[in-house]
Formats: C-alpha cells, structure tokens, sequence
C-alpha cells in the first residue's frame, strides 16, 4: 500500500525518525514521517522566539546550578 504515488510504505519504514504508531494517521491524512526541525526555513520571528525560550532555558539552568553549589 502506498501512502503517496511517489513514496511506498516499505521505503518509509527505513527513514530516520519515522514512527509506526502513527503510520494509519498519516495514511488517513496523506502526511508524511516526522522530521527533525530545520530552523534555517523557519521565518525569522519564530527562529527569534526559539533562540529566545532556549537562552531562557540556559540561563535558569545555570542559575540554578550557581545557587546549588553555594
């Protein structure tokens, strides 16, 4: 069974980061496997936020880290 004209099932099985618990959705939907997140073609202001939240993150973790040792 071919979940596109282009693409078979067989083929799919073997690519990085594809999931089989959610193979029957994508076939309902016609989507493809997951993929990791490529932030170059992301628009700007979401790179923005996502820079943002993940320095957020450091700095609370390092925060953190600093009282802890004291």
């Amino acid at each position: 069974m071919n979940i596109h004209e282009t693409r078979d099932t067989e083929r799919l099985g073997t690519e990085p980061g594809f999931r089989t618990d959610f193979e029957h959705a994508q076939r309902i939907e016609g989507g493809r496997p997951l993929q990791k997140v490529d932030w170059r073609h992301l628009p700007a202001f979401i790179r923005f936020i996502g820079i943002f939240l993940m320095t957020v993150m450091l700095i609370m973790l390092l925060f953190s880290i600093i009282v802890l040792v004291r």
